[in-house]
């Protein structure tokens, strides 16, 4: 790993460097944020709200109380990264980039909510040697729900806004497309 040292700085950079520690080591402050957001039951906030705002005081002091529960916070963590190499293994696919025929939209749009919703299920069972374990078992129980999710969502007249009916001019077959 080359790390230029021109403009950088930090409390990792030496480490980074120095090679002390991997990059995997860190957990981005931005992301971690975000996450005490959404487990909290904030993933709408945690998704849609700039950095800016989020690390504003008022809005920070809103979910400080997550920090202290650090464990938990580190499981959605897990959780999460569990999301984003999903997502991965969708990307050299063209007919199904993101996954949508697997999970809807769960992996482009939803991941925050998949944490938080995998987080209400927690149990205080967990620890370092069976985080991933238990991260992956629970957003796998939340996925194989996430279909049936979406359609009962479209379905709920509050959503209206997140969805266009297309008409196939040629069947007059209606389809109802997220716009998330």
């Amino acid at each position: 790993m080359d790390i230029s040292t021109k403009g950088r700085k930090g409390n990792f950079f030496d480490g980074l460097k120095n090679r002390y520690i991997s990059s995997d080591s860190i957990i981005d402050r931005e992301m971690l944020l975000r996450l005490a957001f959404a487990i909290a039951g904030k993933p709408e906030t945690a998704r849609r709200t700039s950095a800016k705002e989020l690390f504003s005081k008022d809005s920070f002091e809103s979910v400080a109380t997550t920090f202290q529960d650090y464990k938990r916070l580190f499981l959605s963590y897990r959780c999460y990264s569990y999301l984003e190499r999903l997502q991965k293994q969708f990307y050299s696919d063209p007919n199904n980039r993101f996954g949508v025929l697997n999970y809807g939209n769960a992996l482009r749009y939803g991941k925050l909510a998949v944490v938080y919703i995998a987080n209400s299920k927690f149990q205080d069972d967990f620890n370092v040697s069976n985080v991933d374990i238990i991260s992956q078992k629970v957003v796998d129980e939340v996925l194989n729900h996430w279909l049936e999710f979406e359609e009962y969502a479209k379905k709920q007249k509050r959503n209206h806004d997140y969805f266009r009916i297309i008409v196939d001019p040629t069947t007059d077959q209606e389809t109802l497309e997220a716009e998330f």
